[in-house]
């Protein structure tokens, strides 16, 4: 998909939701569960600074990034988003799980894990959603994405100067609460075998 989906969708292989939605998402692994949200963010949140960031990018990535998401008109891959934990949020994510068959499940045999989405289009349980993220959650942080959601900002601030409709105005995300993420260290190693001088 990373490479062609362009191709899949112009071939019809996709299918158009009949109503718009949010999606509770699960990945199943063989030691835990991780549970979250996947929703469209206003592009704004970022540019107010709702959405932190805690690392700078580099103008070539976000060059790539923002002609990739021109040339697909879409983001095939979610800014992942971590927020303070909410009670009430995780209440009513168990709660649709429980009351509500999944609305699609995939496994991947390589890293052993099955993702599920259940898809959420009632309106009062989408407003219950959106009002305890208003209250509760004022900030979140990125976790993964960062060129990303910048290409996407710079496209919607160059859309917005035509004065046109904005197709950058919501980025996709992926919301977990930080007890839902495992961080892997991520380790590197310098080759210092050679000769090395100080200045």
């Amino acid at each position: 998909v990373k490479e062609e989906y362009v191709s899949y969708k112009e071939s019809g292989f996709y299918n158009k939701a009949s109503q718009e939605s949010i999606y509770i998402y699960r990945i199943k692994s063989p030691t835990r569960n991780h549970t979250g949200l996947v929703a469209c963010v206003d592009i704004n949140e970022y540019l107010k600074g709702n959405i932190k960031k805690h690392e700078n990018t580099l103008a070539a990535t976000e060059q790539r990034q923002m002609y990739l998401m021109m040339n697909r008109k879409a983001i095939v891959k979610p800014v992942l988003l971590i927020y303070q934990k909410v009670k009430k949020l995780s209440e009513l994510f168990a709660k649709h799980i429980e009351e509500n068959d999944p609305y699609y499940t995939i496994h991947f045999e390589k890293e052993n894990s099955t993702h599920l989405l259940w898809e959420v289009n009632d309106g009062n349980t989408i407003e219950k959603i959106q009002q305890l993220f208003e209250k509760k959650i004022p900030e979140t942080y990125i976790a993964d994405g960062h060129h990303r959601l910048v290409g996407a900002a710079l496209l919607f601030t160059q859309a917005k100067e035509k004065k046109k409709g904005n197709p950058y105005k919501e980025i996709l995300t992926a919301f977990f609460s930080k007890d839902q993420l495992e961080v892997i260290n991520y380790n590197r190693i310098v080759d210092a075998s050679g000769e090395i001088t100080l200045t």
